[in-house]
């Protein structure tokens, strides 16, 4: 009895101590960084937090970029006679981002795979070659993945990064129940697009 006794608490023991260690992995591999280089434009993705805002305007006034391109989805933000990317827009504003900076892409896109192709033909159509992807942290591997399949026939080139002080921590989003929903979507709108399902939602 306690030999069982003594292996059920060490297998308890393990699983403890390993579980978070895991949970902390699974989380990682939705967070990804391309190594940092200037470029053209600054790419917001719709859907997401304002973070993504901050870090665009960051990178315009840095001179990392010379304009920022939102995507038009053509989404209504609640309680406000406006649509989001109006919204962004907005913002950038504030954060003394000029109209003239801002690009905004052609149709509606209701998905991450529109968004990265309306950006592609925006960078043919302005005659600009790279771009830098503001998105969620936990957004950014699939963001990449993406990209890098719209872009591949093309010479047009990206580079993927994550918004700074955004909530989502990779050692800590399972944490809180918001956490684990965005984590569950995240794989699964991963596997489907695995499966050939590209008309997700941001």
């Amino acid at each position: 009895m306690k030999k069982k006794t003594t292996l059920l608490l060490f297998l308890f023991m393990t699983v403890f101590c390993c579980l978070p260690a895991g949970l902390s992995g699974a989380g990682s591999i939705l967070v990804v960084a391309d190594p940092f280089e200037k470029a053209d434009s600054a790419v917001i993705l719709s859907g997401g937090e304002l973070e993504r805002v901050d870090k665009a305007a960051i990178l315009y006034h840095n001179q990392s970029v010379h304009s920022v391109i939102l995507t038009e989805t053509g989404n209504t933000v609640r309680d406000l006679d406006a649509t989001y990317t109006k919204l962004l827009k907005e913002q950038l504003r504030l954060q003394d981002v000029p109209d003239n900076a801002v690009l905004i892409t052609d149709g509606i896109s209701t998905s991450t795979f529109a968004e990265a192709t309306a950006v592609k033909d925006l960078l043919y159509k302005v005659n600009l070659t790279s771009v830098i992807v503001v998105t969620d942290p936990y957004h950014t591997f699939r963001t990449r993945m993406v990209f890098r399949e719209v872009f591949a026939s093309s010479e047009k080139t990206f580079r993927v990064i994550p918004s700074d002080n955004h909530w989502y921590k990779s050692t800590t989003w399972f944490l809180s129940k918001r956490g684990w929903d965005t984590t569950i979507r995240e794989y699964m709108k991963i596997v489907g697009y695995y499966l050939g399902y590209k008309t997700d939602s941001q």
